[in-house]
C-alpha cells in the first residue's frame, strides 16, 4: 500500500509555504508515491508548471484547493466575524470538477474578498459537480467540536449530505510531533467524531516545505510576512513535522487508523483531469459585409497604410492561390480559394513596393499561424478607447515591430523608419500567441475591461496575475533581517554578487570573494543558504 500528499502549500500560498510544484513533485517520485496534489490558499496559480511537470516525470497530479469559509456568508464584510472564517480542501475529479474549481477561486477573489479571498457554502453548492472535499481542524466542524457543540456538528453534517453526499467528503486529520495539547484533542475529536457517525477519514501531513531540513527558511519567511525576526517572542513558526512524509511515517502515524492512509489513494484515484495547455480560446470577431477574418483585417490593414504613409493604393481582388508568397519557400499559405484584396504594385514607387511588400509579409505571416482573430480584437477595444477619448499608450515592446500593428493604430512607431525586426514580435520558426503591451489611463483602465467583457462574453475575459520573486541582493538583505544579523555583514556579502538583472544567487558562488566567505563563515553560510531556498 501507498499513500498520497493531499495538501500542500507551495510559494503561492504567499508567505505560507516555501515548496514549489516542481519540489514537490519531484518529492513525491524520490518517495515512490503515484500521484501528489497541489492545494494553494484559495489560488490555481501553480497550476500550469504543476501540470505539465507532472506529466514529465511521470506522477499523477491533483489539482485542489484550501478554500476559505466566510463565517456567515461571501457577502458579509465585518472584520469581528471574519475571525472566525474556516476552511476545506476541494479535489477536481475530472473536467467538470475543474471548470467548478476555477469558478470557485475566481469567486472567491470577486465576490468573496476580505482581507482573503472567501467563499460560503451556499455558493460551493452551486458549483460542487466534480469536487470531493475534506475537512480538518481549520473547518467549521473542527470549530463545532473545539467548542464543543456537538448538535451543531451534526447539522452541519447533514448540509455536506446534501452538498457533497456522503461519498464525497473526508474529516481529514493532521497529526504533528509538535501539536500542543489542545490540538492533540482537536485531532482526537474529529476522528472520534468521524468514526461515530460513519464518515469517511483522510490522513494529510498539510506540508508547507519538502524536506525535514527547510523548516528554518519557513520560519524566515513567516518572519518576513511578520515584520520580525525569528528569535522574537510572538514569533509565529509552523510545525517542523510540515515536509513530505515518506509512506512508511505516514503508515506509523496512522497505524490506528490504515484506512485514513488508503483513502489518499481512493481519491488519487478518483480525480482524473487532464489539462491542455495548447487550445485555441480566441473568442469570435464579427466581421461586417460577410468577410472572413482575414478579408477583413487585410481592408483594414491597407486603409491603415494609406493613413499612415500617405499615399493612395490601387487594389485589386484576387484569388487567395493566385497571391505571392512572402513568407518564404519552406511555408505554404492555407489552401483556400476565397478572394483578397492586394495591392496593384506597378502602381507604386520603390519606397511603397518596400511598404506593402512588409505589410503582405506580415499579413500573411498572421494568417499562416492563425492569428487574424487576435489582431482584430485588440484593434476593436484600443479603437473604442481613442473613439471614447481614453488616453492609449504608443506601444511598447516587440509589437512596435510590427507594420500590422502600426497601420491598425495600435502602436504609433514606424517600424521602417526605425527598421524594427518583425520577426521579435512574431515568428515561424517559434509559434506562440502574441503579446502586445497596451497602456490605458489607470482611471479609465476599467471602462476598457467593461467594454471587451460585454461584448466578447465574460466567460472569454481573464485578469492576468503576475508573481514576483526575491532578487538575489534583496533576498539576502531580507533574510538577513529576520535572521537578526548585523546589517554591515549582509550589505557586504549582497554587494559581492553580480549586479546584472536578473543574477540568480548560486551565480555569486563565482565570485571567488563570495565563495571564501561562504566556507568560511558559519553565519554567511546560513544566511546564504536560507536565500537559496527563498529566492
Amino acid at each position: 500500500m501507498s499513500f498520497v500528499h493531499l495538501h500542500n502549500h507551495t510559494q503561492y500560498s504567499l508567505f505560507d509555504g516555501i515548496s514549489t510544484p516542481k519540489s514537490i513533485i519531484a518529492k513525491a517520485k524520490e518517495l515512490g508515491q503515484p500521484a501528489v496534489a497541489l492545494t494553494d490558499n484559495s489560488a490555481l496559480f501553480g497550476y500550469p508548471a504543476f501540470s505539465k511537470l507532472c506529466k514529465k516525470e511521470g506522477i499523477k497530479p491533483i489539482f485542489g484547493m484550501y478554500a476559505y469559509i466566510a463565517a456567515r456568508g461571501r457577502l458579509d464584510k465585518e472584520k469581528m466575524l471574519d475571525r472566525r472564517s474556516t476552511a476545506m480542501l476541494l479535489y477536481a475529479t475530472n473536467q467538470q470538477g475543474y471548470q467548478n474549481m476555477m469558478m470557485l477561486s475566481s469567486l472567491s477573489y470577486t465576490e468573496g474578498f476580505y482581507y482573503r479571498p472567501r467563499l460560503d457554502y451556499e455558493i460551493v453548492a452551486k458549483h460542487s459537480e466534480g469536487l470531493v472535499a475534506a475537512f480538518g481542524a481549520s473547518s467549521r466542524l473542527g470549530q463545532y467540536l473545539k467548542e464543543g457543540d456537538v448538535l451543531a456538528a451534526e447539522k452541519w453534517v447533514a448540509q455536506m449530505d446534501e452538498i457533497f453526499t456522503r461519498q464525497r467528503y473526508y474529516v481529514e486529520i493532521t497529526r504533528y510531533s509538535d501539536m500542543d495539547q489542545d490540538q492533540r484533542r482537536l485531532s482526537d475529536q474529529l476522528l472520534q467524531f468521524a468514526q461515530d457517525h460513519d464518515l469517511q477519514i483522510l490522513a494529510t501531513n498539510a506540508t508547507r516545505f519538502t524536506s525535514k531540513e527547510d523548516h528554518s527558511a519557513l520560519n524566515v519567511l513567516t518572519a518576513l510576512r511578520d515584520q520580525t525576526i525569528i528569535d522574537a517572542p510572538n514569533h509565529f513558526s509552523y510545525s517542523q513535522d510540515a515536509y513530505m512524509k515518506s509512506t512508511e511515517e505516514m503508515q506509523e502515524l496512522f497505524s490506528d487508523v490504515p484506512e485514513a492512509i488508503e483513502n489518499s489513494i481512493k481519491i488519487a484515484d478518483m480525480c482524473d483531469v487532464d489539462i491542455e495547455w495548447n487550445l485555441d480560446c480566441l473568442p469570435k470577431f464579427d466581421c461586417p459585409d460577410s468577410l472572413n477574418d482575414e478579408q477583413y483585417l487585410r481592408k483594414l490593414c491597407y486603409q491603415g497604410i494609406e493613413k499612415r504613409y500617405g499615399f493612395d493604393l490601387v487594389l485589386e481582388e484576387v484569388q487567395k492561390t493566385e497571391m505571392p508568397n512572402f513568407i518564404g519557400k519552406d511555408l505554404k499559405m492555407p489552401e483556400t480559394d476565397y478572394p483578397v484584396l492586394l495591392a496593384k504594385t506597378d502602381m507604386l514607387d520603390e519606397k511603397q513596393k518596400e511598404i506593402i511588400a512588409r505589410l503582405e509579409f506580415e499579413l500573411q505571416t498572421v494568417t499562416w499561424m492563425g492569428f487574424d482573430a487576435y489582431f482584430l480584437i485588440v484593434w476593436d477595444f484600443i479603437d473604442y478607447a481613442k473613439q471614447q477619448g481614453i488616453m492609449v499608450g504608443p506601444g511598447r515592446g516587440s509589437a512596435a515591430g510590427s507594420i500590422v500593428a502600426y497601420s491598425l493604430e495600435i502602436t504609433d512607431l514606424d517600424p521602417l523608419k526605425y527598421d524594427l525586426l518583425f520577426e521579435r514580435f512574431l515568428n515561424p520558426d517559434r509559434i506562440s500567441m502574441p503579446d502586445i503591451d497596451i497602456d490605458f489611463a489607470d482611471t479609465r483602465r476599467t471602462d476598457v475591461v467593461k467594454y471587451v467583457t460585454q461584448k466578447y462574453g465574460s466567460e472569454n475575459v481573464a485578469q492576468v496575475v503576475t508573481y514576483g520573486t526575491m532578487a538575489a541582493r534583496g533576498a539576502m538583505r531580507d533574510v538577513g533581517r529576520a535572521l537578526g544579523i548585523e546589517l554591515s555583514r549582509v550589505d557586504f556579502m549582497a554587494k559581492l554578487i553580480p549586479g546584472k538583472p536578473g543574477t540568480k544567487l548560486k551565480e555569486a558562488f563565482e565570485v571567488e570573494e563570495f565563495k571564501t566567505k561562504y566556507d568560511k563563515d558559519e553565519e554567511m553560510k546560513l544566511l546564504v543558504d536560507t536565500a537559496l531556498k527563498l529566492e
